[in-house]
């Protein structure tokens, strides 16, 4: 049995593919929440993917690494992917693939005022995954606004990044977004999507010539090699990563350690499916 870590409101990233494209894992896998876990006195045996990790306070964090070592120290029958502690957030990522030399841009930490960011730059929240939160912003003034703008929110600064616009369209003016998915040591690429706008989340150009493009890129699987160096290098065993080329070097958005597998059949256009449907028997068999 598979069992699920994620934190309560986020539960249906795996719970909607459970229903529908991964039918026939429903019963070998089951989701549970930290906000149980933590409390239970045990638990069986099997495999335990530890996601939503970005979610996770420092207590809670502290509280599920206790939760692993108890698990691990339980026997080989249990089987663990993600530590809650010894796995890299995105900042911690982003830094660790500048020192490598394998980034063209950095985060900052919004309490940072001083950092020497280049511009233009956009800022996110870090805890979440939902992209900018800001247009693209072309001088420290903009910057500050767009901060100030946020703490009027009841946005901690604590938990905002400044990040360095890395322009990664090609000479038509088009943004790609790659992902893949890593599953224990597997890698199946999730997607790629293009589009016109730099904040990519859903693909708007779906014609014949973007279909066949991200078809070739799911079977020709490319860069491998290089998605499991960043995952050993992130020290997870579980999670989708998102990036993009820039010359032809992979440029890393994040790793969702809880990413939604797949949506409902009906949510997607019907120009996408053949990629769904080229992705869901391998997603399944990777689980």
């Amino acid at each position: 049995m598979i069992y699920y870590l994620a934190t309560h409101p986020h539960r249906e990233t795996v719970g909607g593919f459970l229903r529908t494209w991964g039918r026939s894992l429903a019963g070998r896998m089951r989701i549970l929440s930290y906000e149980t876990v933590l409390w239970q006195r045990s638990l069986p045996a099997g495999t335990y993917i530890f996601s939503d990790l970005e979610r996770l306070g420092p207590a809670q964090t502290r509280a599920a690494a206790r939760v692993w070592e108890q698990l691990r120290r339980a026997g080989p029958s249990w089987r663990l992917l993600n530590h809650p502690e010894r796995s890299l957030r995105r900042f911690e990522l982003q830094r660790t693939l500048v020192d490598a030399g394998w980034h063209a841009f950095r985060l900052w930490r919004a309490v940072d005022l001083s950092a020497p960011y280049r511009l233009p730059a956009f800022i996110r929240y870090e805890p979440d995954h939902k992209g900018s939160l800001t247009p693209l912003l072309h001088s420290r003034r903009e910057v500050e606004r767009a901060l100030a703008r946020l703490l009027s929110r009841g946005i901690s600064l604590k938990e905002l990044l400044i990040a360095e616009f890395c322009d990664t369209a090609d000479a038509n003016g088009l943004y790609r977004k790659y992902s893949a998915f890593m599953v224990d040591g597997q890698i199946v690429p999730r997607l790629m999507d293009i589009s016109r706008r730099w904040m990519l989340k859903v693909p708007d150009l779906l014609d014949p010539d973007c279909a066949r493009e991200e078809l070739a890129y799911l079977e020709r699987n490319p860069h491998q090699a290089w998605l499991r160096e960043v995952f050993a290098m992130a020290r997870l065993e579980y999670g989708r990563i998102d990036y993009s080329l820039l010359g032809g070097k992979p440029q890393v958005w994040e790793i969702n350690t809880n990413p939604i597998v797949m949506q409902e059949p009906g949510r997607y256009d019907p120009r996408h499916l053949p990629a769904q449907e080229w992705f869901a028997p391998r997603i399944c068999r990777a689980f």
